[in-house]
This record gives C-alpha cells, structure tokens and sequence, in this order.
C-alpha cells in the first residue's frame, strides 16, 4: 500500500476490528501503521450482509479477517485527502484550490474528485485559449495544435486507449480471484 501521508509504499499491515458495544453492527475498522513515518491510516466498512455476517461466526479469526477485507467496502477516514504532493507554485491559485480538494475528497467521493479533476483541466486549457462546448473537442483542439510532445493523435489514442484496458483487465482479475477465494472459504464452511 502506498502511505497517504509521506507516500511511501509499505506492506499491508491492516488490523480488523469491528465496532460492536452490546451487539454487533456488521460495521467494522482498519488500521495501518506507516514504517517510514509512523502515521496510522483508518479506514471505516459499512455493515456486510447479515448472510455474511452468520457465515463469518463459522471461520477462524484469520479467515474473518481475509474475508472482511476482501468483501468490505472501505473508506477512508483517517487522513482526510490524499497524498499527491505539493502543487507547484507556477499552477494558479484557482486550480490549485481545485486540485487540492480533488485530492481531498478522492477517499469519499471518486466521482467528485473527478468532476473537479475535470474543472482543472477545463480551466487550464481555457486559460491556454482552447475553448468549445465540451471538453472533448477542447481536448482534440489542444492535440491538433501539435503542441504536445506526442508523435502521432493516433499513438496516444492507443496508449490511452491500452493502459485503460490493461488496467480494467488487472482490476477484473483481481476481484475474480479475490471472490473466487471468499466463495471457496464460504462453500467450505457450509460443507463441514
């Protein structure tokens, strides 16, 4: 995992605890502790499914926690934001204060990092003088100046165009393998 505070990479070192007082909730906690700089990373699972939940009384305290943080929804808490380093000091105080609260609701909210991620792009190219009535055309306006370093509009369409389906295909072989071990953990438990 990469440190949302100094961003360093570490190995995953979460500790599972969920949040129960009288009964259980199904809402369940992690935390991570940053080697390089010591800083603890929490991060918060709305309540699983109450099948799941039954399931899990049936598996050793390890195989709990695999399954909560295969099967868990988390978020992040603690920091808020993201760790994308400093802006630098040329960028306009406008985008700026668009990136850095991109950043800071990325955790909550990607569709919202997003949109601003957007506005920053938007208002850099309009400051730049490439306008029209959507992004796209401004985009292509930009790639037909032939100020980029690109070789070819064809190129880097491909090479957007591959890192995103080398991205959707790792992401999908993850969370097939990742499903495929909680089903087998699970089929396993109603077998015995």
């Amino acid at each position: 995992m990469k440190c949302p505070y100094c961003g360093m990479h570490f190995s995953d070192n979460w500790i599972v605890q969920e949040i129960a007082r009288v009964h259980r909730t199904g809402w369940f906690y992690r935390t991570a502790l940053c080697p390089e700089c010591t800083q603890m990373t929490i991060e918060l699972c709305p309540p699983l499914r109450s099948d799941i939940m039954n399931q899990l009384d049936q598996l050793s305290v390890g195989e709990q926690h695999t399954t909560i943080q295969r099967l868990g929804q988390w978020r992040q808490v603690l920091p808020v934001g993201s760790n994308r380093g400093p802006v630098p000091p040329e960028v306009p105080k406008a985008i700026a204060a668009d990136y850095v609260e991109a950043c800071r609701v990325l955790p909550t909210s990607a569709k919202a990092s997003a949109a601003l991620s957007r506005r920053c792009l938007q208002t850099m190219l309009h400051n730049q003088g490439y306008k029209d009535r959507d992004l796209a055309k401004e985009i292509e306006q930009l790639l037909n100046a032939g100020v980029l370093p690109i070789t070819s509009k064809k190129q880097s369409m491909q090479s957007v165009t591959s890192a995103t389906s080398r991205h959707i295909q790792s992401t999908t072989r993850q969370r097939f393998r990742s499903l495929t071990l909680t089903r087998k953990r699970l089929n396993g438990v109603w077998k015995s």
